[in-house]
């Protein structure tokens, strides 16, 4: 079962990674300050379904694990991607916010607990 580092941890690297592929998905340097941030963010949002709901007890898994939500930051992040709104450098640091966000959700779908639907 992912730990609190662990899930820190990899929401961090998501973070960086989505925002590499973003950028060179669309022909972009990378900017070292969104860099950092989507690193710093991205530990942020790997760790806050469990600041949310707190590992305290064997079930904690509550609205902020589960599919819905998953399914709710995807949404979020295509709005965010198709806002004429936003500049393509916040584009990309909303869409890694939301890939380290759902990296937890997705360790967590692979233990025995799973996620709940709702």
């Amino acid at each position: 079962m992912p730990n609190r580092k662990q899930h820190i941890g990899l929401g961090c690297l998501v973070g960086v990674l989505t925002y590499l592929v973003v950028k060179n998905t669309q022909n972009e340097t990378p900017i070292a300050g969104t860099l950092l941030a989507s690193a710093v963010g991205g530990a942020a949002m790997g760790g806050l379904p469990d600041n949310i709901e707190p590992a305290e007890g064997g079930d904690h898994r509550g609205p902020a694990h589960s599919w819905t939500t998953a399914v709710g930051v995807v949404h979020l992040s295509q709005k965010a991607w198709g806002s004429p709104n936003l500049s393509t450098e916040q584009k990309a640091f909303l869409i890694a916010m939301g890939a380290a966000y759902l990296s937890h959700l997705v360790t967590d779908s692979t233990t025995p607990a799973s996620l709940p639907l709702i």
